[in-house]
């Protein structure tokens, strides 16, 4: 009896293994947790779904973008894709194109302040897009705003009404060569009126080999119906009905490369053509015409220039994004999301406190209820990240639809370029990864909540009031 005895309290007094609860029955309760709690539960799932929702339609708004920016220019589609490009990234006012402005009141008259030079910048400034300044005529200054040495400060684009005395120099001629050799673009207006009479023919000779043609003999009288748009589709806006009727150009005959942008009688009147890496445009006005209000007017005011300039910049303005504002709205709805996910989380610890302690009286372990924690975060973290990965791509692609869309006044056709050019990998690839930051986002801010009440007394936890 006695050695029963002992032995029985040997065993009474061996301590048992530690009950491990399964991972399952941690699900069920986060589940049921969420259930119970819905309302809460609902809220910080809405701060998921929008951070989550904005940064979809970034992407998919970016997607889209990209695919259109990608059109082969063999793509019959280009030319319209191009202008909604451009027109989007206009919208946007983020986008200048600078252009430096060269001349005075002519080569033959002097400075004035009613100067062509200072015509066109007042138009150019009207237009949110672009940043026209009046280029210095000294010779060293001239130099240094078309070569700056802050690659931030290069033109884009230059625009010659005509030089004065102090620009008719070789070393003039040699920096616009160099300048849109390297990709920029020179606008030329006119040709007898740009350099003053006591210019040597070298300069003048030098200068003929950056344009398109080479200057012909005899003019060609141009009127509004007469003119016959080459097709161009930089020039689709142009208001050709409205072109003078006493305005003549200099026939050109055309260097190899050279595109017409318009013709008169089979002949073209307005030229384009790669030099380098850059383009050159020329509207080769006969005589002193190009000075004169009716010839500025038209080429301001009927979209000649606008659209030349645009065009020549069109990879700068279908390139236009807001990535470095975008990033940052991003970062902050996401940091905003964290917070609120941590704020939400910590508030259910708090009201939860009973209910902690007494899962920690009956054997819970702190793993346990981290890993409650987590999981639940994890539940809403997917159910809003997929909520809000399908609201942002709705909202992006109906923006992007009606963005991209083009009517054919013509032919009464419409193209829904978002549509026919839509990136579908690319852009369930941007879902996934959306969702995936998401529920790691919402898991991310849990840990502390979890932490804190992991760590617990039992006792301080079962004291607290509901």
């Amino acid at each position: 009896m006695a050695g029963s005895g002992h032995s029985t309290g040997r065993e009474t007094g061996k301590i048992g293994r530690q009950i491990v609860l399964p991972t399952g029955k941690a699900i069920e309760i986060a589940w049921k947790s969420i259930r119970v709690r819905i309302w809460r539960s609902l809220i910080t799932t809405s701060g998921i779904v929008l951070a989550i929702a904005f940064l979809t339609s970034i992407w998919v708004t970016g997607a889209i973008t990209g695919a259109l920016q990608n059109v082969s220019e063999d793509d019959e589609n280009y030319g319209v894709i191009t202008r909604l490009l451009q027109k989007r990234a206009i919208a946007q006012e983020n986008v200048s194109i600078r252009v430096g402005i060269i001349g005075g009141g002519g080569a033959r008259e002097g400075p004035s302040r009613n100067t062509p030079a200072v015509l066109v910048r007042d138009v150019l400034q009207e237009r949110q897009e672009f940043a026209p300044f009046l280029v210095p005529t000294s010779l060293s200054a001239f130099e240094g705003a078309v070569e700056p040495e802050d690659p931030a400060e290069r033109p884009d684009a230059l625009l010659v009404t005509s030089f004065p005395s102090s620009l008719a120099h070789s070393r003039v001629v040699a920096a616009l060569a160099r300048f849109v050799q390297t990709g920029g673009m020179l606008v030329v207006f006119g040709y007898e009126q740009l350099w003053p009479e006591e210019t040597d023919e070298p300069i003048t000779s030098e200068f003929e080999g950056l344009l398109p043609g080479r200057p012909g003999s005899g003019t060609l009288e141009a009127r509004g119906n007469s003119i016959e748009p080459s097709g161009h589709p930089g020039m689709a806006d142009v208001k050709w009905a409205e072109h003078p009727d006493d305005l003549a150009y200099i026939r050109v005959e055309p260097r190899e490369g050279a595109e017409e942008l318009a013709r008169v009688a089979g002949e073209g009147i307005l030229w384009t053509g790669p030099y380098g890496e850059g383009t050159v445009f020329w509207y080769p006005v006969a005589g002193d015409q190009a000075l004169e209000p009716a010839a500025l007017h038209w080429f301001l005011k009927g979209r000649v220039l606008v659209d030349s300039l645009r065009w020549g910049a069109r990879e700068k303005l279908r390139g236009g994004t807001m990535a470095m504002r975008n990033l940052w709205l991003v970062s902050l709805s996401l940091m905003v999301c964290i917070v609120g996910i941590t704020n939400a989380m910590l508030m259910s610890v708090t009201e939860r406190f009973r209910e902690i302690g007494t899962m920690k009286c009956l054997g819970a372990l702190d793993s346990f209820v981290v890993r409650l924690f987590l999981i639940e975060s994890s539940f809403q973290g997917a159910a809003g990240s997929l909520l809000g990965a399908t609201l942002g791509l709705t909202l992006a692609f109906a923006r992007a639809l009606f963005a991209y869309h083009f009517a054919d006044v013509t032919t009464g056709e419409s193209y829904w370029f978002a549509l026919q050019y839509f990136p579908g990998v690319q852009i369930l690839f941007w879902i996934l990864v959306a969702i995936v930051i998401g529920t790691v986002l919402s898991v991310l801010a849990a840990v502390y909540p979890a932490y804190r009440a992991a760590k617990m007394e039992p006792v301080e936890a079962m004291r607290t009031e509901a």
